[in-house]
């Protein structure tokens, strides 16, 4: 038995040669034992940590993970995962890499961009998942902006009366114009929802917008937008959204840049 032992402790590595073998620092196979990721394989007497050969590979797995910014629990469970479990995980951590990367870019284009007073163009993220429930509208494009506030507090009335709950204030996108109409959806935050006829509820992912305050009747903010977003190289990845307060004379132009 005893002969068995020596030989295994002849296969192992001490913290100090495994260190040199992996690359990693004694402190850093300290953290990561500690986190139960990487268990030495033997305990001598004295309680020196032994590794196997074998957890060579494991261990560097692991600090290249962390090097990648997953987090332990995340590379705890990948250690346990089967091949397609860990193919599935690799694939959504590069899409929330490439989204990140996304962001940042967007940061820097922001920071690039922005005046040192005045400026009246900022980022405004939906940090979730967002319901917004949408009704279908018809108005005289002489009455607007009358005619926004009537269907924005008409469509709140039928929200209320079915007992759907909606954050303040309203969505507009506009589907298409003319010189006597305009077609849009009037749409709405939900918190908590009914189902309602002729009504269509549409879920966003987390959303990146590019915004600006304007007037209330006033295109030139909402051409100066798009020439900013154009000038400083922001895409624009979906429909533009109108944000207004029935009252206000002023709204809030929003164009989604990154969505995740």
């Amino acid at each position: 038995m005893r002969k068995a032992l020596r030989e295994e402790e002849d296969t192992v590595l001490s913290i100090s040669q495994f260190s040199l073998k992996t690359g990693l620092s004694p402190s850093a196979l300290r953290y990561y034992e500690s986190k139960g990721l990487l268990v030495p394989s033997l305990r001598k007497e004295n309680g020196y940590r032994m590794y196997a050969n074998e957890q060579v590979d494991t261990a560097k797995l692991i600090h290249s993970l962390r090097q990648a910014h997953i987090s332990m629990e995340e590379i705890a469970r990948f250690l346990q995962a089967d091949e397609g479990q860990r193919e599935s995980a690799v694939s959504r951590w590069r899409g929330e890499l490439e989204s990140q990367m996304l962001g940042l870019a967007i940061a820097r284009q922001y920071l690039g961009s922005v005046p040192t007073a005045g400026n009246k163009v900022h980022l405004i993220r939906w940090e979730e998942e967002t319901r917004l429930i949408w009704f279908k509208e018809t108005i005289p494009v002489r009455q607007y902006p009358e005619a926004y506030d009537q269907s924005i507090k008409r469509h709140q009335a039928i929200l209320a009366a079915r007992g759907a709950k909606a954050q303040d204030g309203a969505y507009v996108r506009l589907i298409r114009t003319d010189k006597e109409y305009a077609e849009l959806d009037v749409g709405f935050r939900l918190v908590s929802g009914a189902d309602i006829p002729q009504a269509v509820v549409q879920t966003f992912p987390r959303t990146l917008f590019l915004t600006m305050e304007c007037r209330v009747g006033e295109l030139f903010f909402c051409m100066k937008l798009n020439r900013f977003l154009n000038e400083h190289g922001f895409r624009r990845i979906g429909q533009r959204l109108e944000r207004y307060t029935p009252g206000e004379d002023t709204f809030t132009m929003m164009i989604p840049v990154i969505q995740s």
